[in-house]
């Protein structure tokens, strides 16, 4: 699944990629009130909290389930180190 993070304070429904803040791809879904540590570096990363969840999917063939595609993830910027 991938993840989106976009800005809280910028977000828009309708065009949800005009804030995107980073993307990344995961297995496991954090949840509202959750930090997420975005950056590769011990000596260079942000930390987000996560404000909101917004589910996107793809549509699917008839008779198909498919599992939502997309998750923007709606974050508040905790840190900068």
């Amino acid at each position: 699944m991938l993840l989106t993070l976009v800005d809280h304070e910028t977000f828009d429904y309708r065009d949800p990629s005009y804030s995107t803040l980073s993307e990344m791809s995961s297995d496991h879904l954090p949840a509202v009130g959750d930090f997420i540590k975005d950056g590769h570096q011990l000596s260079s990363f942000t930390v987000y909290r996560v404000e909101g969840r917004v589910f996107r999917s793809r549509p699917a063939k008839n008779g198909e389930t498919a599992d939502f595609t997309r998750v923007y993830l709606v974050v508040s910027t905790q840190a900068t180190y």
